[in-house]
């Protein structure tokens, strides 16, 4: 059997077969949150350029995926962001991660990126130390707060 890999849009028919890959990460995601980030993902981006890109296997079996949109950073201009990256080799080697990382440089290229950035789960380390083994470096970490909506009447400070 070929361990050839080939990545290409994840279609909303098999967005079912990606929440196990979803669950090895994240088993508290269930298919009606995976399906509402899907939607806004494929409504998302460049035209013509898928947003989920799957990464299949020679039997045509979903072995990862990532999500990705294009950003602007400040000081670098634009860049790849990929808030999903996710893959899995039952033979724990490198080969399923180099063909997905080689998919987002292609897709960054096309989008005219300089760029990628890959935001990673605290439960995503040994992906990061593959990642890092293939050249990426790791830079200051996010930060983040969940914030109640506010209600109706109320007005933002922004809006004052």
């Amino acid at each position: 059997m070929s361990s050839a890999f080939t990545a290409g849009e994840l279609a909303p028919s098999r967005l079912v077969e990606a929440l196990p890959l979803l669950r090895t990460i994240w088993p508290e995601i269930d298919f009606d949150r995976w399906q509402s980030f899907a939607t806004f993902y494929s409504g998302a981006g460049t035209p013509g350029l898928p947003q989920l890109v799957g990464l299949f296997d020679a039997a045509g079996g979903l072995s990862g995926l990532f999500a990705c949109r294009v950003d602007q950073d400040l000081h670098e201009g634009r860049f790849l962001f990929l808030p999903v990256f996710i893959v899995v080799d039952l033979t724990n080697s490198l080969r399923a991660v180099e063909a997905l990382l080689a998919a987002a440089n292609d897709r960054a290229r096309q989008c005219g990126c300089i760029g990628l950035r890959l935001q990673l789960s605290n439960r995503q380390r040994e992906l990061g130390a593959r990642l890092r083994q293939l050249g990426l470096s790791l830079m200051v970490s996010d930060h983040s707060m969940k914030i109640s909506p506010l209600p109706r009447a109320e007005h933002s400070a922004i809006d004052r």
